[in-house]
């Protein structure tokens, strides 16, 4: 099974799988890891993936849904990407694993730039897609669509999309923990 690059990309403590280590920028861990992190009472998955142009699903029905490459109301947009980048199974994800943006709220503080910063990760993917970048690399959540095992460990994706990780409207490009501005 091949794994796209997932490199941490911020510094502080998080929780790795169960364990604590300080993180440096830009180190690279294992692609079978997965950073797990708490905000709010609740407990989140996130991974950091370079993607490829071979990394992206592009021969697939999923391309003609609305949202497909394409900034919507909010900084809303889709990707689509081979399942064989997550280092989890992905069962009955033949077609590709949507990746989603979230929508802002246009009523959060400074919502227009968080939208804006949105618009420019596309614009990175449809670079990336058009042959003009090399890799794209983005954080991604893999909640609420993860099975744990008993022990809490990340198995699988029970459903064939993730989101971009985002709190409070804003796209967050990294997958450590969240910091008060």
């Amino acid at each position: 099974m091949q794994f796209a690059k997932p490199l941490l990309a911020s510094i502080g403590l998080c929780l790795f799988t169960g364990h604590a280590f300080t993180q440096q920028a830009d180190t690279p861990y294992p692609a079978a890891e997965i950073v797990v992190n708490q905000s709010g009472g609740q407990t989140y998955h996130h991974i950091t993936l370079e993607f490829t142009n071979a990394d992206l699903a592009l021969d697939t029905e999923l391309m003609s849904r609305d949202l497909a490459y394409t900034l919507a109301d909010g900084g809303q947009f889709e990707i689509y990407v081979s399942p064989e980048i997550f280092p989890i199974e992905t069962p009955s994800c033949g077609n590709g694993v949507i990746v989603r943006m979230p929508w802002t709220n246009p009523d959060l503080p400074d919502a227009e730039n968080a939208v804006a910063e949105k618009a420019a990760l596309l614009d990175e993917f449809n670079a990336l897609r058009a042959g003009q970048a090399e890799t794209v690399l983005s954080t991604v959540e893999l909640d609420p669509y993860l099975a744990l095992d008993d022990a809490g460990n990340p198995q699988a994706l029970i459903q064939c999309n993730v989101f971009f990780r985002q709190a409070s409207g804003r796209y967050i490009p990294h997958n450590g923990p969240l910091t008060a501005n």
